[in-house]
């Protein structure tokens, strides 16, 4: 079990599913990572009331973005993973924000592709941006 605590998001870990289905570790070709777990507030409030009213429960977003630099290495370059998926198409991810080690958290998900973009700027890094929403069902907690 990892040490509670801080930890530096430097080990981020992350594999996607590929064309074929095969998880590839991509991670090495990122510079940032994130997701968002939020729930619709519905408000029910009737006419009259002082407060507003609020439903528990209501629906749920999940989505994930990446961005990091382009590599487009055979079978596992982030590029490569990312453009065989395309805009629309669907991957599994493995996602450990903090690493893979043993004890820290892993959340898995079945997700679409919403974006992906490619910046070329002059004298520069290639970079590469993908967002995602999730595809069905919920997204799994667990540890490594």
């Amino acid at each position: 079990m990892p040490a509670s605590g801080k930890v530096a998001a430097r080990d981020a870990y992350l594999q996607l599913e590929d064309s074929v289905g095969t998880l590839r570790v991509v991670d090495g070709d990122l510079n940032d990572s994130s997701y968002t777990d939020e729930a619709e507030t519905p408000e029910s409030t009737g006419y009259g009331a002082t407060y507003r009213v609020y439903v528990i429960n209501g629906l749920k977003t999940f989505g994930f973005t990446m961005s990091g630099q382009f590599n487009d290495t055979a079978t596992t370059g982030i590029e490569t993973v990312l453009s065989g998926i395309t805009p629309g198409g669907s991957t599994g991810m493995v996602y450990g924000p903090g690493g893979s080690s043993s004890g820290y958290r892993k959340i898995s998900a079945c997700l679409i592709m919403t974006n992906y973009e490619v910046s070329a700027p002059l004298a520069d890094l290639v970079q590469i941006t993908a967002n995602f929403v999730l595809r069905s069902g919920s997204p799994t907690y667990a540890t490594f």
